[in-house]
C-alpha cells in the first residue's frame, strides 16, 4: 500500500479543521448544522473545495452556502493559524450531492427492514 501523498494529508488535516471552525466557531444562523463531508486540495494546494451536507432544504442550503462564502476568509485565517504551511489553499465551498442519494438509499434499506420484520397475517 502507498503513502497518502501530501494533497490527501493537507485535504484530511483542513477537512478536521474547517469541520471544527464551522462547528464551534460560527455563529452565523444562516449556516446551520452542517456537515462537512470531503475535502478535495488542488495538485498545486492553490485550492481546497470543502464538501457539505445538510438535511435543509433547497432554499436554507442556498442561504448555509453564501453564508460560508461569506464566512471564508474568517474561516482561512483560523484555518492559517492552525495548520502550518507556506500558503493556505483557497477555501471553495460546495454541496455535496452524493450524500442526498446515499440519505435517500439509507432510508429505503430502512424502510424496507422495517416491512421484512412485520409479522404477516
Amino acid at each position: 500500500m502507498t503513502a497518502p501523498s501530501r494533497t490527501d494529508r493537507l485535504s484530511s488535516l483542513i477537512h478536521e479543521e474547517v469541520a471544527e471552525i464551522i462547528d464551534n466557531r460560527l455563529t452565523n444562523p444562516e449556516v446551520g448544522r452542517v456537515t462537512v463531508t470531503r475535502v478535495k486540495v488542488s495538485k498545486d494546494i492553490k485550492y481546497a473545495d470543502v464538501y457539505i451536507a445538510s438535511e435543509s432544504d433547497e432554499k436554507k442550503l442556498a442561504a448555509c452556502l453564501s453564508a460560508l462564502e461569506r464566512s471564508r476568509g474568517f474561516i482561512q485565517k483560523l484555518l492559517a493559524s492552525r495548520v502550518i504551511i507556506k500558503q493556505i489553499p483557497i477555501i471553495r465551498f460546495h454541496y455535496d450531492r452524493g450524500y442526498d442519494s446515499a440519505l435517500r438509499v439509507y432510508k429505503l434499506l430502512k424502510e424496507i427492514g422495517e416491512t421484512d420484520n412485520r409479522p404477516e397475517d
